[in-house]
């Protein structure tokens, strides 16, 4: 089955603007390529809930017609982007990946994010699969993505924003919406072999997104490279003005934390390499890395286990949630249900304490530029081999050991792709700066990539 190529495979986001305001390629003729691969490739994949495939062509129509007569559509108009089923987007159903009849809980309008990359021009082909109200990376009983990384063998992809990161690395589109709340940008990423920005909890808004822990809650997107994530960010409108000072930013100048205890705790041998490596490469560069101390990674499993669980099931409502167990993943079912005799002022404590750790870790880390781990500590296991409630909860806690904290520490973060040496599969390069510093901290990544970062093209026959 001959397959078109990804017609961004060998090109930056900003070069497919500049071809398709000089004319060598065509609006349409992109969407219609994506549609295509689409169709060929998600039979396997899986990554694709729902194809709005009229709707794009007609809109693709429109800008080459905009295009043609000498408009100014701006950066990202004619860019076609897959988004989770978290997102409300008008005609397309919203279920966050759920069997529950949830319509009278979900957003009611597109929110403000979804609607500036309308704006902008984007094209919407359509939503991508996530598990059950984005809790954690696996369900038993939903459909879990291939992992592109390996045709042969079914390997786990992170989750909760799998589709997304499945349907980036295979090509089905330019960029992917992701969520983010313990590390469902960032993880997924670094399992399947692309760029994972997950943007501060405050930088993007995140109304019209179906919420799992508002505080801990935030918008990602997936891209092919950290470059490219910069470029769309940018662009859009709400995202913070880009500062001409971090322009003389330079790797010599950099000054970057690496923890000496906890991220290393379930590494694997391979891991450790890959990371070493690429701070090996880094020193080499002459970036300064500087030994820190970071004890509130300690307190995840109990902040997490506390208030996300709370978070959605008051979302859902305690009745709701138990009438409807028969319809629930187990894994969601015995997450979510570990809330039911959750006391008030436990969780007020907790989310207090949320707010203290916040405080306390970007005042410590404030004469760094940001710090740096892996993003996983092994890379994708066969999907068979977690075929219960207990192993799947043991392999979410573990896999997300590294990304949790930027979410309790309130900081952006991004998970830059690696590769195994012995086993050749994906792994992560994570960066984390303070609240806000997303403008920075992209800025870093872009310097990064260029050391660390070797990315080979995807192309699935």
């Amino acid at each position: 089955m001959a397959i078109t190529s990804n017609p961004l495979a060998n090109k930056s986001l900003a070069d497919f603007a500049q071809d398709l305001r000089t004319g060598k390629i065509t609006c349409q003729s992109t969407v219609a390529i994506f549609i295509e691969r689409i169709k060929k490739l998600n039979p396997k994949l899986d990554a694709v809930t729902e194809l709005c495939e009229e709707d794009a062509i007609l809109i693709a129509k429109s800008i080459d017609s905009s295009l043609k007569a000498g408009k100014n559509l701006g950066p990202l108009a004619g860019l076609p982007v897959l988004v989770k089923d978290l997102y409300q987007v008008d005609h397309l159903p919203m279920t966050a990946g759920s069997r529950m009849d949830i319509l009278d809980l979900v957003p009611k309008q597109e929110g403000p994010f979804i609607k500036e990359l309308r704006k902008a021009g984007c094209i919407i082909l359509g939503k991508t699969r996530t598990t059950e109200f984005a809790m954690g990376g696996f369900n038993l009983t939903r459909p879990v993505p291939w992992n592109p990384c390996d045709l042969n063998v079914k390997r786990m992809t992170g989750g909760s924003s799998h589709g997304s990161a499945v349907a980036m690395a295979a090509g089905l589109c330019s960029f992917a919406l992701g969520t983010d709340t313990g590390g469902s940008v960032r993880q997924p990423a670094a399992f399947i072999g692309n760029v994972g920005y997950k943007a501060s909890r405050d930088y993007w808004p995140t109304e019209g997104v179906f919420p799992m822990s508002p505080g801990l809650d935030s918008l990602g997107i997936f891209t092919k490279s950290a470059m490219d994530a910069a470029w769309i960010t940018s662009h859009l409108p709400f995202s913070k003005k880009f500062n001409s000072d971090f322009d003389e930013l330079t790797l010599q100048k950099l000054s970057l934390g690496i923890p000496t205890h906890h991220i290393y705790d379930y590494c694997d041998n391979e891991t450790k390499k890959a990371f070493n490596l690429a701070i090996a490469r880094l020193k080499k560069a002459g970036v300064t890395l500087v030994s820190i101390e970071i004890p509130e990674v300690s307190e995840i499993d109990a902040v997490f286990g506390k208030v996300v669980p709370s978070d959605v099931l008051n979302f859902i409502g305690k009745e709701r949630f138990i009438s409807s167990k028969a319809l629930l993943d187990p894994v969601v079912w015995a997450r979510t249900s570990s809330a039911f005799d959750m006391k008030i002022k436990d969780y007020l404590e907790t989310k207090k304490r949320i707010t203290e750790i916040s405080y306390v870790i970007n005042d410590r880390l404030k004469n760094l530029d940001g710090w740096v781990c892996p993003t996983i500590p092994s890379s994708a296991g066969p999907v068979s081999s977690f075929n219960s409630v207990s192993k799947i909860a043991e392999w979410n806690r573990i896999n997300t050991s590294n990304t949790r904290p930027g979410n309790l520490f309130n900081q952006c973060g991004i998970s830059l792709p690696i590769i195994g040496q012995e086993t050749g599969l994906p792994l992560g390069f994570q960066i984390m700066c303070k609240s806000l510093d997303d403008e920075k901290m992209l800025k870093i990544a872009c310097l990064i990539e260029k050391i660390i970062c070797n990315q080979p093209s995807l192309e699935l026959e």
